[in-house]
């Protein structure tokens, strides 16, 4: 049988192409999603199941019963939690998150520890998140290109990113109390001129970059190929996120996690909103 010398390129973006769409529908690469099924689904009045809030009840074939709380911005976002009691009751597990990119992906288990209620009825349900709080990553999974880690190697660089993370989030949401959900689209307009302005078009940098960068004496650096403007950085960050930028470690974190970066800063926002109470409809 005569090969054809273009099928391996083929199957290649075939592969490719699958892997995207497994990644941005946000679900668990390790094939524990085909070992789930839905058993019923909640949404937001009106917009079934496809914005704001989503809540499921999952079965797996091993018996397993717990819910999943998603929200329709963050679609790589999986707040785990037990089946209600008989009362509503329940328990946070884990925050399942998984954030790609056009190289590759982050997955990660966030443990969380709270507690929420979920009335059911007949037609729909009602969602109040009492307490909820973050603990520390306990597994997880990470490719770059043709680099692959897992276990004790992949834990240690998502705990340190998640740090980094966690830090800029903080400050970012410090500098600017958003008081609604950015789009990826507006998030990026808004905070990539902000934290990179060496990344964006020239009219896009802000005038504190300008100034600061057409000084003589200004200091430079070189990381990750960019020429960083250490100036910019002593006068628009805190001393403790000094080393992010000029490292170039906020560079990768934004085109290797943006996703990971747009929750955190969301996250207060999340929290909040997860109080409620959300009423869905099945």
């Amino acid at each position: 049988m005569k090969q054809n010398k273009f099928f391996p390129v083929f199957l290649f973006l075939v592969l490719a192409g699958c892997t995207t769409i497994v990644e941005k529908g946000g679900t668990m690469l390790d094939g524990s999603a085909f070992q789930e099924k839905t058993a019923a689904l909640y949404g937001e009045p009106g917009t079934k199941g496809k914005k704001g809030f989503t809540l499921r009840e999952i079965r797996q074939k091993d018996g397993g019963e717990f819910i999943i709380i998603g929200h329709s911005e963050f679609p790589g976002l999986r707040i785990k939690a037990s089946l209600p009691e008989a009362d509503g009751s329940f328990y946070l597990v884990s925050m399942e998150f998984l954030s790609s990119h056009v190289a590759g992906w982050n997955e990660f288990t966030l443990d969380l520890s709270g507690s929420g209620v979920f009335t059911a009825g007949e037609n729909g349900g009602r969602l109040e998140i009492n307490e909820m709080e973050t603990v520390q990553i306990s597994g997880g999974k990470v490719r770059y290109k043709d680099q692959r880690l897992t276990g004790r190697e992949a834990l240690t660089a998502l705990r340190n990113r998640h740090e980094r993370i966690n830090a800029l989030g903080e400050w970012m949401r410090q500098r600017e109390n958003a008081a609604a959900i950015l789009s990826e689209k507006d998030f990026i307009k808004r905070w990539k001129p902000e934290l990179l302005p060496e990344l964006v078009k020239k009219k896009e940098k802000p005038a504190a970059f300008t100034a600061a960068a057409d000084s003589e004496t200004s200091p430079w650096v070189i990381a990750e190929d960019v020429r960083i403007n250490s100036a910019y950085t002593r006068l628009l960050f805190p001393e403790e996120l000094w080393p992010l930028r000029d490292s170039g470690a906020l560079i990768r974190d934004w085109e290797e996690a943006l996703p990971w970066v747009r929750l955190y800063y969301h996250w207060d926002i999340l929290a909040a909103l997860l109080k409620g109470p959300i009423q869905l409809e099945r």
